[in-house]
């Protein structure tokens, strides 16, 4: 929803939002999320890149230390 209003900023949020049914509470709360996700959000992708890292290969992460013979 933001996408489309921030692309077509001459339909005026406001009407499209009356519209389609969404208080412009929500609208703004959406816009605030963009930039600043909540607790939870953060904590989520901080275990997510914690899992990526720990889910990597021994051979995967030393992969860049291996040697090429001359």
């Amino acid at each position: 929803m933001t996408t489309l209003l921030d692309e077509h900023p001459r339909l005026g949020g406001e009407p499209v939002l009356r519209e389609l049914s969404i208080p412009s509470s929500t609208y703004y709360r959406w816009r605030q999320a963009e930039t600043e996700p909540c607790k939870r959000h953060r904590q989520d992708a901080e275990l997510t890149s914690r899992s990526v890292r720990s889910t990597t290969s021994p051979a995967e992460s030393t992969a860049h230390l291996a040697c090429t013979p001359s």
